[in-house]
């Protein structure tokens, strides 16, 4: 990590002129509208957007830091379109470090680019960036990379134009925190239940407006008393981050993963028809069961886990929808778990 500030680019000391002027404030009214809206992915677009038309640039990335880990999730904005990535592990770049670390501003530009992330050099041709600490509520969300492909000068008033934009975007990213926390499960980092609930209505919903398909599967885990008892609550929490982290990794990123019970798990897969839900119900067993759990506290032990997959079909509540899931996961413990079980026969 960088221990003083690097030597910069000279800013040019020159006024904005009166259109930028215009679309700064036009930008500023709009991401201080999003105050309330509580989604994450809308104000960071909106940032994104916000900077390219101010700054006239081709090219906006908004890092986000994952609590207690180093991978950074970014968002690139382009003048119309919007990426997310994921950056590879030890790849934040000095310049990320040091304005995480310092909360300062920095432009980086010309030999200076070494400083920044590797990816953002060679996938997406980064030259020269404005660097700006993205905090809200008081912490350190991440970093924004404002930036171009050509060599540009730097101007004072442009780099406080830039940082007045991320510091109004604060707000809103601290409201959709604060929603997300809400709705998310501490120990697995997936949905609660309550929120599930609400997911499922609105997929629901969805599907009978729209005539699209809907299926879920309800995970349980085979002896997971066992854990507990043999080993202690730390033990089995640890099995539970474990089961929700392979989950959120697993199902694709539209779907809808959740810690529904206990030791239950539901997800909520929209626009799957035939196979597809058996197919990532497998998947997903098949990353699981046989899995040693002794680095998680539960030595001599492997994890078990069974599923029940269920169709939505027109009309059906989401209670029934859900209960046919589990009856078909009954029917796989009873068959001998750590299997997909079979949906009970249709009523003659």
């Amino acid at each position: 990590m960088l221990q003083t500030r690097p030597r910069l680019p000279t800013a040019v000391q020159e006024p904005m002129d009166a259109a930028t002027t215009r679309r700064l404030l036009r930008e500023l009214r709009g991401l201080a509208a999003l105050h309330d809206a509580g989604d994450l992915a809308a104000v960071l677009r909106t940032l994104g957007d916000a900077l390219v038309a101010v700054l006239q640039l081709d090219q906006a990335h908004l890092l986000l830091f994952q609590p207690g880990g180093s991978t950074i999730w970014g968002t690139v904005v382009t003048p119309g379109a919007a990426e997310e990535y994921v950056l590879p592990a030890g790849d934040g770049g000095s310049a990320v470090e040091w304005v995480a670390s310092t909360r300062r501003p920095l432009v980086v530009a010309g030999p200076l680019r070494r400083m920044l992330p590797g990816d953002l050099v060679a996938v997406h041709g980064l030259d020269t960036a404005v660097l700006l600490p993205l905090v809200a509520a008081g912490a350190l969300r991440g970093v924004v990379v404002a930036g171009s492909r050509e060599p540009r000068p730097w101007s004072e008033a442009e780099v406080e134009a830039a940082g007045a934009l991320v510091d109004v975007a604060g707000a809103p990213i601290a409201v959709a925190d604060v929603r997300h926390a809400a709705r998310i499960d501490p120990l697995t980092g997936c949905l609660n239940r309550g929120a599930m609930e609400e997911r499922l209505a609105e997929e629901i919903d969805r599907a009978q407006r729209q005539g699209t398909p809907l299926a879920c599967v309800l995970f349980d885990l085979d002896d997971f008393k066992a854990i507990n008892d043999g080993h202690g609550h730390q033990a089995g929490d640890a099995v539970l981050r474990r089961v929700g982290t392979t989950l959120l990794a697993e199902f694709r990123s539209f779907d809808l993963v959740a810690r529904y019970g206990g030791d239950e798990f539901l997800a909520i897969l929209p626009n799957a028809t035939g196979a597809d839900p058996g197919a990532a119900a497998q998947r997903v067993l098949h990353a699981l069961n046989g899995t040693p759990l002794a680095p998680l506290g539960a030595p001599g032990r492997i994890l078990g886990t069974s599923a029940g997959v269920a169709q939505w079909r027109p009309s059906e509540t989401a209670e029934a929808f859900v209960a046919r899931a589990d009856a078909a996961l009954l029917a796989g413990k009873r068959a001998g778990k750590n299997r997909i079980g079979a949906a009970p026969a249709e009523p003659s």
